[in-house]
């Protein structure tokens, strides 16, 4: 058992709890992306997972645990709510007719945008695998030899992002006012996007908009101040579709590192344990897979080898990383790599791989420049995920009379979850690139309607 890590989740826990009792419920949503990775590495603590350096990786982690819980707070109780509605009012707000066309038009605007990424995924799945067939069942094959992903696959992943955050809008509306109906073809195509994005492998991608629509049904219980038991058939609907997604996300947890020639090698590999006292079925790769350690697994992995065998990457990689990943890698051959991959390639002493992990903040920081790095990392993204979530908190209570603030409000969130965890440069491509493309796209309608 991990001792230190322990002892500082639980301290931060207790914050979390008297947070929940000092403040309103949305308060205690706001930290829930915080409690995700504690509990995920609790878990890694009670089970004991074995890596180097044991005792020196757990005082590191419940360190930087520690250090981004202070920051965090500090950097969203600092955030003053008029500089961030002054930033809202000033870079986020479409024209007032254009805004109410949005709102009143909210079913056509899902439906075209779902339709249309819907066939951009298609197209960059066909394109990767050469046929629809080897595309659908891909979540558990070996992925072609290519050099370079096509540039469509790219595309549709920060379509996608942009697509969740129009889209739980439109559930929001459907939630905070009962003469607004999510008709059935609505439900039918959110269930069609979660099914296609099985083949991808990707338990993320499987989990986010179940995630995102279940996130908005609690919101919005938070704000008209009605009781979490209080429900109706489009509740019911909205929990089933979030066990659903659940539920692929536990399955998908287990095959993601496993790549199979077959379908009958992967479903020989897989049993079906249904847990009778949570109601659970969970499909489980049997103990003979390999496995490998997470997110304290991959600190020690970045401790062992930077600054001893490799040398760092750079207190400024990850930043550079980040500002070069526009550019397409078929362009710009030799594009520097996330963090998340080029441990693998440094660890492993391989010149190419598909395969990415996670080290949180301090195991991404410490690879740039040891324990400066590691702690610089900490503080710098806790600020941002501060500043994130006070922006979240003040665009959400405002989203009642614009579709904009819904938008921004939750992707401020997403913000807040994706930068708790994994890869810093896929935490920026899944969250902030679609905010930026919306401010682009509300720049360029405001520039040209004040010329017409």
């Amino acid at each position: 058992m991990a001792v230190f890590s322990v002892i500082s989740i639980i301290m931060v826990l207790f914050s979390y709890i008297a947070l929940f009792f000092r403040f309103r419920f949305s308060t205690w949503i706001l930290v829930f992306p915080f409690t995700l990775i504690l509990v995920k590495y609790l878990k890694e603590c009670w089970h004991a997972v074995p890596y180097p350096n044991a005792v020196e990786v757990d005082l590191c982690i419940a360190a930087s645990i520690l250090v981004s819980s202070i920051v965090f707070f500090f950097a969203y109780y600092h955030t003053k709510t008029t500089f961030c509605e002054t930033i809202a009012k000033k870079f986020f707000l479409l024209p007032n007719s254009l805004s109410s066309y949005c709102m009143k038009n909210s079913f056509k605007i899902v439906i075209l945008l779902g339709g249309i990424y819907l066939v951009l995924f298609w197209y960059s799945r066909i394109q990767l695998y050469g046929s629809f067939s080897e595309a659908a069942f891909a979540m558990y094959a070996t992925a072609p030899d290519i050099d370079v992903p096509p540039l469509s696959a790219r595309l549709a992943l920060y379509f996608f992002s942009f697509f969740a955050l129009v889209a739980s809008y439109r559930f929001f509306l459907c939630f905070s006012n009962e003469n607004v109906q999510i008709k059935s073809i609505e439900w039918i195509l959110v269930f069609l996007i979660v099914i296609s994005h099985i083949s991808t492998g990707n338990r993320g991608q499987v989990i986010k908009l179940p995630l995102f629509i279940f996130f908005t049904m609690l919101l919005v219980k938070a704000q008209i101040n009605q009781k979490l038991l209080h429900v109706n058939y489009t509740h019911l609907k909205t929990i089933g579709l979030f066990l659903f997604g659940f539920f692929l996300f536990l399955m998908l947890s287990d095959v993601r590192k496993n790549k199979y020639e077959s379908f009958t090698e992967f479903y020989n590999d897989i049993n079906v344990t249904t847990f009778v006292e949570g109601g659970l079925i969970a499909l489980q790769i049997n103990e003979n897979s390999e496995k490998e350690g997470g997110v304290s697994d991959t600190v020690a992995k970045s401790m062992q080898i930077y600054g001893n065998t490799q040398p760092y990457l750079g207190l400024f990689y990850t930043p550079y990383v980040i500002a070069t990943n526009l550019i397409p890698r078929e362009y710009w051959k030799s594009k520097p790599n996330g963090y998340g991959r080029q441990i693998v390639l440094d660890y492993y002493d391989l010149e190419d791989s598909r395969h990415s992990v996670g080290g949180g903040t301090f195991g991404e920081g410490y690879a740039a420049y040891g324990y400066i790095g590691g702690f610089f990392y900490t503080i710098l993204f806790a600020l941002i995920n501060g500043v994130a979530t006070k922006f979240f908190v003040v665009l959400v209570n405002g989203a009642f009379d614009s579709i904009e603030y819904w938008i921004f409000g939750l992707g401020f969130y997403n913000i807040s979850i994706n930068f708790i965890r994994g890869d810093m440069l896929s935490s920026w491509a899944q969250s902030v690139y679609p905010l930026l493309f919306f401010v682009i796209i509300i720049f360029s309608i405001n520039f040209f309607s004040k010329r017409l």
